[in-house]
């Protein structure tokens, strides 16, 4: 009996090791209380971040030259497609004649070159750092004109969706800046995402993110601190349609929104109306779990706004 005892043990043992050694391998790590020692609250395991999940390295890097140049790109290949649909409905299908021709011709150069001059007034605007009177009425141009030769640009010159997007996002950005408008801190409204939080979390934020203990897990309790130390106003929000609600519902002057970069793309668009400051999220473990953002970035934006120090300062 006494042998078959220790078998058992031994075999119980070897359980045990294979066991953590196959947790070990797969990059788990055992669960323990957090370094403020907060009650309920673990550490979360997770597996390896996944190959290429995190923040893509060309959003830091994205210089304003290519976004510049991906603007010019843009405008040139539009009228390279009123050319052509000009040629093919004046020499192809002869739908127009002579004098027609001319004057939709005229036409079609007359938009061509006004779109190539906003689009240059821009690109100075956004290089001197200057303001132009009418900048900030350049938003909705760009939302939904720009951004659809932006998109249709990247297709021809084979540049990935989500260069383009972040692109347009360092555009808004730029334009938000260059057109110097200001809010007071109660005015600016920043929306987080809801995986900013971790997902061990046992406290639910979305509705109440005064319920952070801010326990230094995620960066909502650093997000918190900055927001009070400006007055300005934070919420989390589960989605892109709840979002929109509360924009509606805060009725905010200015918007500093946190998310991926292609839920802050149509983010942007759908609130054209609004100056918005866009900051794309870090992503080691992949999409929507455990995120994370550069608070220095939010509060540059803040300032940006609001013009002024800290309210405590």
């Amino acid at each position: 009996m006494s042998s078959l005892k220790e078998k058992n043990t031994s075999l119980t043992s070897f359980e045990q090791a294979r066991t953590g050694g196959e947790r070990k391998n797969a990059g788990e790590t055992s669960p323990r209380r957090l370094s403020g020692g907060k009650p309920g609250l673990e550490e979360i395991r997770p597996v390896k971040p996944l190959p290429g999940s995190g923040q893509d390295a060309e959003a830091a890097a994205l210089s304003r030259s290519f976004v510049i140049g991906l603007l010019f790109a843009s405008v040139l290949l539009f009228g390279v497609l009123l050319l052509l649909l000009w040629s093919l409905s004046y020499f192809g299908a002869k739908f127009l004649s002579s004098e027609a021709g001319l004057l939709t011709l005229g036409a079609v150069m007359g938009v061509f070159m006004a779109a190539l001059a906003l689009s240059g007034a821009l690109a100075w605007a956004l290089a001197t750092n200057r303001r132009l009177p009418f900048i900030h009425n350049l938003r909705g141009l760009m939302n939904f004109v720009f951004f659809p030769l932006m998109r249709l640009a990247g297709i021809f010159f084979r540049i990935p969706k989500s260069k383009v997007r972040l692109a347009f996002i360092r555009l808004n950005n730029d334009l938000a800046g260059a057109s110097r408008i200001r809010c007071k801190p109660h005015e600016l409204l920043i929306l987080l995402p809801h995986c900013i939080q971790k997902s061990a979390c046992p406290h639910r934020l979305t509705h109440n993110i005064q319920a952070c203990t801010r326990c230094g897990a995620c960066k909502v309790g650093p997000l918190l601190k900055l927001a009070e130390r400006y007055g300005v106003e934070v919420v989390i929000v589960p989605g892109g349609t709840v979002a929109r609600q509360m924009v509606k519902e805060k009725r905010p002057k200015c918007l500093i929104a946190v998310a991926c970069h292609r839920d802050l793309t149509s983010g942007i668009r759908d609130v054209a109306a609004l100056p918005v400051f866009g900051v794309v999220n870090e992503r080691p473990f992949g999409p929507c779990i455990n995120t994370s953002v550069d608070v220095d970035e939010i509060e540059r934006a803040i300032r940006m706004f609001t013009g002024a120090g800290a309210a405590g300062n």
